[in-house]
């Protein structure tokens, strides 16, 4: 890149982002197959990616960021119409998700007909944990969605 007159100006020339080439000179950031096919055309073969790949490893394990990302959270919106996206609902409750294999399949079939919402698995189990009852019975989540629908249709009609 010096002599090339610099980053802006080996970016400018070679039609790469200033902050991606920054970047990857940095250690941030390690480039896409695509990426490294242009640079390896950019600077003739000069370039030793696996040198560079060792480089990257051995900086992102100093500064510890090499663990596992955290798994994301379901978005409330989402329907509960599987029996895996039920499982997953349950594990981010921390409550053992074997408990969903007895009902699981039956219930998650009439949740995709009425659009039951993983905010509404979340609000069921919710109210269970604060009534002292079983959060992890299906049937009793299930006829707690049932009993906040109607409770909410009931609020509309008065």
């Amino acid at each position: 890149m010096a002599k090339h007159g610099g980053l802006r100006t080996c970016a400018a020339k070679f039609n790469f982002p200033n902050s991606s080439l920054g970047a990857w000179c940095r250690l941030e950031r390690y480039p896409t197959p695509l990426s490294q096919q242009r640079l390896l055309e950019c600077s003739e073969n000069e370039i030793d990616f696996y040198a560079l790949l060792q480089a990257f490893i051995a900086k992102r394990s100093a500064e510890g960021q090499m663990s596992t990302p955290d798994t994301r959270r379901l978005t409330g919106s989402v329907l509960v119409k599987n029996l895996a996206r039920l499982k997953r609902v349950f594990q981010e409750m921390d409550l053992p998700a074997e408990r969903c294999n007895l009902h699981g399949e039956k219930i998650t079939a009439r949740w995709a007909h009425t659009h039951v919402t993983v905010c509404e698995v979340r609000d069921a189990i919710g109210v269970l944990v604060a009534s002292g009852k079983d959060s992890g019975d299906l049937q009793l989540i299930h006829k707690t969605i049932a009993e906040s629908r109607n409770a909410a249709l009931g609020r509309l009609n008065s």
